[in-house]
Parts: structure tokens; sequence; C-alpha cells
């Protein structure tokens, strides 16, 4: 069935013509719509979507600019210059670089443009939770907990069909059971390792050892050879580092006794 002379008119002056056959007797049909009766149809349409427009983007600025708290966010690792300790945005910028650096290296297939999604809000929870390292299952079970609040807090602030596919993203991700999931926490592993191994520096209360570290990243670098590879030859890059670490650490603990 056609579509009506006034839906015709509309759908040209909303710019969507497009979506409209084009040929000469829809142009005819248009130039007979009373221009009156156009006008207020448009005013009506355009400040329903106006309003729309205007709710949502208020609500999409309230969450980027809570999210802008993630630059403050400090990590542990440092940086190059071995005097500031990156932060959560320079750490998800990373992350995604190592992504597009080694995508096409990975030889399996996998959503791409879905693992960039990940890791752009995989940490966003810490602008409440902060970067929060847990060793035990107790601890663990809370930082879980936390994290689960912190994600619906955060995303709540968007519109609700975007509040849903970000949060959908960071469960997803927080799972690790799909490919792409997989991928982003093997590469955020790495990324701790790659960090320490371009610092050359490492500073938190106590000691570590390479076994330590490669029993934590295995359970994740292990989905993909290329993966395992790389942290392994980074890891043996950083003995040197650990090492030094820990001296540090025993030199400390001596002088605790001492006094």
């Amino acid at each position: 069935m056609p579509k009506s002379n006034e839906n015709y008119c509309l759908m040209n002056c909303c710019g969507a013509w497009d979506q409209v056959n084009r040929d000469p007797t829809d142009m005819i049909v248009c130039e007979t719509v009373q221009p009156e009766q156009l006008e207020r149809r448009l005013v009506a349409i355009n400040t329903g979507r106006n309003k729309m427009s205007q709710d949502r983007l208020k609500s999409i600025i309230a969450f980027l600019k809570e999210a802008e708290q993630l630059k403050l966010i400090e990590r542990i690792p440092y940086l190059s210059d071995r005097v500031r300790r990156e932060n959560d945005a320079e750490h998800s910028w990373y992350l995604a670089l190592l992504l597009l650096s080694l995508e096409e290296e990975l030889e399996i297939e996998f959503d791409q443009l879905k693992t960039y999604k990940m890791i752009m809000v995989h940490d966003l929870v810490e602008v409440y939770t902060k970067d929060d390292w847990a060793y035990d299952k107790e601890k663990k079970k809370l930082k879980q907990e936390r994290e689960v609040k912190a994600a619906k807090k955060l995303f709540s602030l968007l519109p609700p069909d975007l509040s849903k596919k970000f949060l959908s993203l960071w469960q997803e991700y927080d799972a690790g059971k799909t490919i792409e999931a997989k991928i982003a926490k093997a590469l955020d592993k790495i990324c701790y390792t790659l960090q320490y191994s371009i610092s050359k520096k490492i500073e938190w209360g106590k000691a570590c050892t390479k076994q330590e570290s490669y029993d934590y990243a295995f359970p994740h670098v292990s989905c993909n050879k290329t993966l395992l590879n790389l942290f392994e030859a980074l890891l043996d890059e950083l003995e040197e580092t650990i090492d030094r670490h820990n001296k540090k650490i025993m030199a400390k603990a001596t002088e605790v006794k001492v006094q």
C-alpha cells in the first residue's frame, strides 16, 4: 500500500528521503501537501526529538564526566620515566594499542571490535573501587562484590539502552568465558609485565618471584600460543628487576629488625 502524501513529505523534510524510492511521482505528491499542515507536523516531531535528544545527551555527558576520573586512578606499574605510576586511562589506551599491534598475529577468529569495546570498559569500575589488588579468596570475593555495585552505579548514569550495553560488555569481560573476553584478559595481564619491563622498576609492599608472576598470569595468557610466548619472553626480561626488588624488601626488613 503506498504511503500517504504527508508521510512522503515528512520523510523528505526530515532528512530521510534516501529511504524512499526516488521517482517523479513521489516528487509530485510532495508538492500537493499544504505548507501550514506540514509545518505543524514538523514542529511537533522536532520538539519531541529535541526533548529526547537533550535528555539523552545530558545522561551521556554525566557518564563521561564521571568516567573521566579514571585518569586519576593510579596503578602499581611505573612509567618509563621511573617517576610516576601509570593511571587506569593510560593503561586502557595501551591495552588497546597492544591488541591493535597483535590482532593479526593471534591467528584466530574473534570479534575485534567487541574486544576493543571490552578493553575500553574493563576498568571503568575502578572510578569507585580504585586499582584494588586481592590475593586471597575472601578478599577476591569482596572485591568482586564491590566491582559489581560500582558497575551498576556508573553505567546507570547512561540512557537505558547504553547502560545495558556497557554493563553487558563489562560482565562478559569479568566472566572471561568468551574468546573476546579471554583475549582482553590475557592482554591485560601481559600489560603488567610489559610495563615492568619498560620501567625496570617494581615497587610494592612484598617480595615476589618469577614463578608467582607466571602462575598469576598463566590461566589467562595460555588461551593463545602467541600471547603465551609473548608473556614468557617479557617475564624472562624481568628476572633482574624482580631480584632487585626483592633485595630492597629484604633490606627494609633487616632495618626494621635492627631498630
